[in-house]
């Protein structure tokens, strides 16, 4: 469980110890896969001690759960100029899952391979939080409840984001798009 990392007064230390471990994990997950990752191998490349590490996380998926969330704050606040109920929210959610995708393909690649369900399992937390609060600030009545709705897009999201990865696919990210909007757009459920 973190260790209330979003929670905790950050200090100027504590922010460029969080921004470092941030930083070697990203470039060690573009090295290997997840899986094969050690908290030690983290801690050396980003030149804090193992102590440190754990004063702020459990372990490594607590690091990974971690540096999503900033993500997802990210994502976030480029969406905050669209109405939460909008087609175009939805759309330019969905652009900038792939576009981050897209930019990161080693990354999220090295989190698809072998061993790393968890990892994915983190990043799809992430993106069914979002999707959640997106349809309860939507307004908007559905068929099945929210809750079901966000983790089905969620799913299907990280599914496509997948097989786009794995198939090595001739398929342009505006083509997975489309693909997404015409699987899951929620549109379809109202």
């Amino acid at each position: 469980m973190m260790k209330d990392a979003t929670q905790r007064k950050q200090t100027v230390a504590t922010k460029k110890n969080y921004a470092a471990l941030g930083k070697a994990l990203r470039e060690l997950m573009e090295e290997k896969e997840f899986g094969a990752i050690s908290v030690q191998e983290i801690c050396v490349k980003a030149l804090v001690p193992r102590a440190t590490f754990y004063n702020y996380f459990a372990d490594k998926y607590d690091l990974l759960k971690f540096r999503f969330r900033q993500l997802a704050d990210s994502m976030a606040d480029k969406l905050k100029n669209y109405d939460a109920g909008s087609r175009e929210y939805f759309d330019k959610f969905v652009s900038i899952v792939i576009e981050y995708v897209d930019a990161n393909r080693n990354l999220i690649s090295g989190l698809l391979k072998a061993g790393s369900g968890m990892g994915l399992a983190i990043i799809e937390k992430a993106l069914s939080e979002r999707l959640y609060e997106y349809l309860l600030r939507s307004e908007r009545s559905y068929k099945v409840p929210t809750e079901l709705l966000s983790e089905f897009y969620a799913g299907s999201i990280i599914f496509m984001v997948k097989w786009w990865l794995e198939n090595e696919t001739s398929y342009k990210k505006e083509e997975l798009a489309l693909f997404i909007d015409l699987l899951v757009n929620p549109y379809r459920f109202i």
